[in-house]
């Protein structure tokens, strides 16, 4: 008996001391990515973190968008219209990243792909670069922007400012692109032209306060 009792006892010490192990490599892995999205969000606005494939392709980025916050209306409303306008300073940021930087390549198997100048040059050669100002061009940047997520958010109450910072992959672009398909068939009219007409204004609320939102994907990029 006093044997078991010893084995118990060790196995419940070494449990719990896995358990430690884990909690600590989990907290290890979250201040890691908080120090990155705090360098990213202090870089500022514009394409951060390209990551490429063993062809040269863009496998991800990161787009920050920033904005000053204005309370006139409220703190709710402030934090909706400050979030909207990060977002159109991050696909603003995009758009001229695209124009500028960005070729889009046609593979022979019909698969279009992102690269930057000075990569991807073997796509070059077997692929068909299509020309920036051709329609194609604008569709795929359309699709882009489409594939947008949001993985980060800062509201700084003390300078007013919001921070958005926004991750993007090929295969979120195809998702958009099946959403907002769908989105077309089924919409309804009522929702508003810039989508904060029906948000909720409190005006008792206790003012602006930070914030700090993360997604769990957010490493993806990082």
């Amino acid at each position: 008996m006093k044997n078991l009792s010893f084995v118990k006892v060790v196995l419940v010490s070494a449990i719990m001391a896995y358990g430690l192990i884990g909690t600590s490599q989990d907290q290890d892995k979250t201040s890691t990515r908080d120090q990155e999205l705090k360098k990213i969000k202090e870089l500022g606005i514009g394409i951060h973190k390209i990551k490429y494939d063993a062809k040269g392709a863009i496998e991800s980025f990161l787009v920050v968008g920033q904005a000053e916050v204005s309370t006139v209306l409220g703190p709710v409303k402030a934090q909706l219209m400050a979030r909207k306008a990060a977002e159109q300073s991050a696909k603003a940021s995009l758009v001229q990243f695209m124009k500028e930087t960005v070729t889009v390549v046609e593979t022979s198997d019909n698969q279009t792909v992102l690269t930057t100048e000075g990569n991807g040059s073997s796509l070059l050669q077997k692929g068909k670069s299509i020309d920036k100002q051709s329609s194609k061009f604008k569709s795929v940047s359309s699709e882009v922007l489409s594939g947008l997520t949001l993985i980060h958010y800062d509201l700084d109450a003390d300078k007013k400012s919001m921070t958005a910072i926004y991750g993007w992959k090929p295969k979120f672009s195809e998702i958009g692109r099946e959403l907002r398909e769908k989105m077309n068939n089924d919409k309804t009219a009522g929702s508003g032209e810039d989508g904060l007409a029906a948000a909720p204004v409190s005006q008792d609320q206790a003012g602006l306060k930070s914030k700090k939102v993360t997604s769990d994907i957010a490493n993806d990029f990082l």
